[in-house]
């Protein structure tokens, strides 16, 4: 069994390791968010964080998720597909000029 102390001190690091994240997502080139619905926190609290910044996001999921208002580019594609393109787009061309044909725009289904 674990103490209070030792939970509250895990309670710490998960703040502080949040806290680090918020941070460097809102400093990020780009935010990529791939395969993960946003419905868990407090890691969906990143994505408004780095939207609030300016940072361009991108949402890579089948299904809808909370904030795909905030993304500037949303992809449906098969993740297994969608991902390495997207990787091969962005070393080739940098992400402030990495396009992609399979995107949608942020009020696209």
């Amino acid at each position: 069994a674990h103490t209070a102390s030792e939970h509250a001190e895990a309670l710490a690091a998960l703040f502080e390791d949040l806290d680090l994240a918020e941070r460097l997502a809102s400093r990020a080139d780009e935010l990529w968010v791939i395969g993960s619905t946003l419905e868990v926190y407090p890691a969906a609290s990143i994505v408004p964080v780095a939207a609030q910044a300016g940072v361009p996001i991108t949402i890579m999921n089948m299904g809808r998720t909370q904030c795909d208002r905030l993304a500037s580019r949303l992809i449906r594609d098969d993740i297994a597909v969608a991902l390495p393109k997207l990787v091969d787009e962005t070393i080739s061309h940098g992400v402030s000029k990495c396009a992609w044909a399979g995107s949608l725009p942020p009020s696209a289904p």
